[in-house]
């Protein structure tokens, strides 16, 4: 299933979704009957899943959202949102709490899709990445001067520090600010938690001390190549509290205020992100593994088959023939009955599968070597034969030699009386 047949599930699921948002929300103490309708909420869902469509349309630009416009017209239905939220009074701490909720239930359907992991991991990565673009762009806009009213934060200090704790402790990724000294002048909890350190550890040290020497100048450099307002997406390996590494995206922006440079860094742990990529690739390398395996198996057998082919026409030809033609030739029926109850016994091995070679040289004998080995399988001695049979000792001997050459028996120490018990005469 690919992604736009997920989205095409999440459209029949929404309102299944809305009324499982609709109890977080009860549950948080924010249902509002005039912020959390179902009207509100499908609208915003509806631009929630037309930020996914455009991934699944244009994944490389949609994805990356390497500059600000590329974010912007990812997420513009939501910021949009954002902006008729505020105008009916919601506050930032709320919409982003709004927001977050939505996506978590998205993620909660999406975990119980019947879906590839693949297909899972990819919508995954997608849905993240909007909401990334989404925080960032609506937290962005809520400060500019088309959504707060430029009087009321001059005038009232109070609510732009309220203001900037709510996005710090709202925003999902850990936040660090970096002045131009590389000195961190403010974090969030949740990069508290990421690191694994206390706030009064990590405000005052130095951005490099979070990371290897190799990283932290990647990063600096990117850092000095921003111009104010731009945005840069970033792959580091970060430091944690015991010195362990973990990989992390940081998303750069640049401040310039007071003539001084600040930069802000959201950093979010790709560990699991990681791990899952990991998981694909051992688990593409099995298919592939067990594909050369079956392959090889499917080679052998076909080799086996031919194998077979080839004996069983080989015995076709060196035992079966022979016998048709003796049959053919024989005037007495005695002697065709002789050799039809040889063919006969042929035909059986074959057809059960038998691996004892057919014993083609009973089809070689003449008439008289025939009656002789019936004799010898009765047990009669040459001396026997030799009265039954009318001969002379010395061509009874001459046939017994005849016939241990033509049954492969010459110079071996098989005795003919025991070769012959068990064949058909």
């Amino acid at each position: 299933m690919d992604t736009k047949q997920l989205l095409n599930q999440f459209r029949e699921a929404q309102s299944d979704i809305f009324e499982e948002w609709l109890r977080r929300m009860h549950r948080a103490g924010q249902a509002n009957p005039r912020m959390t309708g179902r009207e509100d909420f499908l609208r915003r869902f509806t631009g929630l899943l037309a930020a996914l469509e455009l991934c699944c349309r244009d994944a490389k630009t949609a994805m990356s959202a390497e500059s600000e416009r590329d974010a912007f017209c990812l997420v513009q239905p939501l910021a949009d949102e954002a902006r008729f939220g505020q105008k009916r009074g919601m506050d930032l701490e709320f919409f982003l709490g709004y927001f977050k909720t939505m996506i978590s239930c998205v993620e909660e359907r999406l975990a119980g899709a019947d879906v590839s992991a693949a297909a899972r991991t990819d919508m995954i990565l997608k849905l993240r990445r909007v909401a990334d673009c989404t925080e960032m762009n609506i937290v962005a806009g809520w400060q500019t001067p088309g959504m707060v009213v430029p009087e009321q934060r001059s005038a009232n200090p109070a609510t732009s520090d309220k203001l900037l704790r709510a996005i710090f402790m709202s925003v999902g990724e850990g936040i660090l600010l970096v002045d131009e000294d590389l000195e961190i002048v403010q974090v969030n909890q949740q990069a508290c938690e990421i690191f694994g350190m206390q706030f009064q550890n990590i405000v005052g040290s130095n951005i490099r001390s979070l990371l290897e020497e190799a990283d932290a100048a990647l990063l600096i450099r990117h850092m000095e190549d921003l111009i104010d307002g731009q945005r840069r997406h970033v792959e580091v390996t970060f430091l944690y509290v015991d010195g362990k590494t973990f990989p992390a995206t940081v998303t750069l922006a640049r401040s310039d205020l007071d003539s001084r440079l600040y930069w802000s860094l959201i950093v979010r742990d790709d560990t699991q992100q990681k791990a899952m990529e990991m998981q694909l690739r051992q688990e593409k390398q099995q298919v592939e593994e067990m594909n050369l395996t079956l392959k090889t198996v499917m080679k052998s057998i076909e080799e086996d088959r031919k194998d077979r082919e080839s004996r069983l026409a080989s015995k076709i030809k060196t035992s079966l023939l022979p016998g048709l033609k003796k049959i053919e030739a024989a005037s007495e029926a005695g002697t065709r009955r002789s050799y039809l109850a040889i063919l006969e016994e042929q035909l059986i091995r074959l057809t059960t599968g038998s691996e004892k070679e057919l014993d083609a040289g009973l089809l070689k004998l003449t008439k008289t070597e025939i009656e002789v080995c019936r004799l010898v399988q009765a047990g009669c001695s040459s001396k026997d034969i030799c009265t039954t049979m009318k001969l002379s000792y010395d061509t009874v001997q001459t046939h017994r030699k005849n016939i241990r050459k033509k049954l492969g028996l010459s110079g071996e120490k098989l005795n003919l009386h025991a070769f012959l018990m068990n064949r058909v005469l």
